[in-house]
């Protein structure tokens, strides 16, 4: 049985269960009618809060990531892909892993068929565990890095498509002022940038021509992201780094007069096929998410069933225009 099926059965969300199996804090009730539904069922279970039995009949995946991935659509995507494939998935937060907290040993002792790894940045400590995951099982990094025996990686060039999209807007179009939306203050936002100023640095211009919003901190990016268009009239392309931040700023936008695409063009990271389908025109770089999904689900099995697979898959992200990019008007001004 899937986590999708056990949701079904017990009349809970399947946020509810994931919550419950990872041992987090919900109703006694509910975690009740949870441990009845897998006793009911015959699945011999027992991690965290449920000592209900173990058994090796319970497909069991590890999912380590960072709570605070800018992504949560990605992970739970994941998690449903490997569900409908009759596999439960365990969410370990990459603290634990990080901290090297007494609860690595727990987490190795558990009979996980895979251990993968999405979500943040791959530090010192993340390898000493990653390696003694791969000691007996395969292990999948999705948008990091390393080699090694049973270590598998999925990467993606969101930086490069940012750069290249960029370079489109500033060459193509003639958009000479951006606003960043994008936060530096994770692994990924890093990545991001640096595919942003590379894209500045080739399209010839100053790094004058951009500006920042510092709205991934706030409450209300809309409002943050006003403020710095009025701070900075001239801006004519708005670059961010997920749908959230997209959907913003072309509010803030429309508050403020301006038309999409005709006085401003706005491009984010899609991770879903829905996020984005909204009144506004809004270009977007696609990051695969589904296509990542398959393939962590492909390697994991074939590596699992000691099938050959191949040891880096790079997935390429697409600049998607649609009729959301216009030329440049170049001069407008704000209603103040």
């Amino acid at each position: 049985m899937n986590v999708i099926k056990l949701a079904e059965i017990t009349g809970v969300s399947k946020s509810t269960i994931y919550r419950a199996l990872n041992g987090d804090k919900i109703k006694d009730s509910t975690k009740q009618r949870i441990i009845d539904t897998i006793n009911e069922n015959d699945i011999n279970f027992s991690f965290n809060g449920f000592e209900t039995g173990y058994d090796t009949k319970v497909k069991l995946i590890a999912l380590v990531t960072d709570t605070n991935y800018r992504n949560r659509a990605a992970i739970e995507q994941i998690k449903d892909r490997f569900s409908e494939n009759g596999f439960t998935v365990i969410e370990i937060d990459s603290e634990t892993v990080k901290n090297a907290s007494e609860k690595i040993e727990h987490y190795l002792s558990k009979n996980f068929r895979s251990f993968i790894f999405m979500g943040f940045e791959i530090e010192e400590k993340c390898n000493e565990f990653i390696a003694a995951a791969a000691s007996d099982r395969p292990v999948i990094l999705i948008n990091s890095f390393m080699t090694g025996k049973n270590i598998y990686c999925i990467t993606s060039n969101e930086s490069e498509t940012i750069s290249k999209a960029v370079m489109k807007l500033s060459d193509d179009y003639g958009h000479k002022n951006f606003l960043y939306c994008i936060s530096d203050k994770t692994a990924f936002g890093k990545k991001l940038s640096q595919g942003f100023e590379e894209g500045i640095k080739l399209s010839g211009l100053r790094r004058q021509s951009f500006c920042s919003a510092d709205c991934i901190s706030r409450n209300t990016p809309s409002e943050a992201i006003a403020s710095a268009l009025k701070s900075n009239p001239s801006v004519t392309a708005i670059i961010t780094q997920d749908e959230a931040t997209a959907v913003a700023a072309a509010s803030a936008a429309e508050k403020l007069g301006l038309k999409i695409p005709r006085d401003i063009t706005i491009v984010g990271l899609k991770g879903n096929e829905t996020a984005l389908d909204c009144n506004y025109s809004i270009a977007y770089i696609d990051t695969k998410t589904d296509m990542i999904s398959d393939m962590a689900l492909t390697l994991t099995i074939a590596a699992i069933n000691g099938k050959k697979a191949s040891k880096h898959i790079k997935i390429p992200c697409s600049f998607i225009q649609k009729k959301s990019v216009a030329k440049s008007s170049m001069v407008y001004s704000h209603a103040m």
